[in-house]
């Protein structure tokens, strides 16, 4: 039995003389989906991402609060500035007004190491997350109303949520 195309299966593939022959690159494009609205991948991705709403703190929680910034301002009042290194002083120590040395933390005072949860917003829609961020805390702001720990980050005093840190064991007793 003979096969019906047997007469042309070893022919050459023909080739167009009047189009060029098209790339590989060119055909896969051909099959490639297509997104007949651009952008609706994304919205449907940010629709579907959830935020956490902001908790709204209690009066006893912002008397808590309140008295927690308030010794860590307290406590900031207190320290001197670190002196300059030099002489016969050890690297990694604060002394105080009596001379008592304090060891530093990663050039922290460890009084004043504080763990901060607090809201940011979300800026796409309503809602937003909760960070919590460790710390020293350098200063705050009653002015501009933030926090300022040493690594530069200032967290809205408006948005914490809690403070904790061996500096409260104070507080807690």
């Amino acid at each position: 039995m003979t096969h019906p195309y047997a007469d042309i299966i070893h022919l050459p593939r023909h080739t167009s003389v009047s189009r060029p022959r098209m790339s590989a690159h060119d055909r896969a494009a051909q099959f490639a989906p297509f997104a007949a609205l651009t952008g609706y991948d994304s919205a449907i991705a940010e629709t579907a991402r959830v935020t956490d709403r902001r908790i709204e703190l209690d009066e006893v929680s912002k008397v808590h609060l309140n008295e927690k910034l308030c010794l860590l301002q307290d406590r900031l009042e207190e320290l001197p500035p670190l002196q300059e290194r030099g002489g016969d002083e050890q690297p990694g120590l604060r002394t105080d007004g009596n001379k008592q040395p304090r060891l530093l933390v990663d050039g922290c005072d460890e009084q004043l190491e504080v763990y901060v949860t607090y809201f940011v917003a979300d800026k796409a829609k309503s809602g937003g997350t909760y960070l919590v961020v460790s710390g020293c805390v350098k200063k705050i702001d009653p002015y501009k109303r933030v926090m300022v720990l040493q690594d530069g980050a200032e967290i809205p005093i408006e948005d914490i949520l809690e403070i904790d840190g061996p500096v409260f064991g104070v507080l807690e007793s």
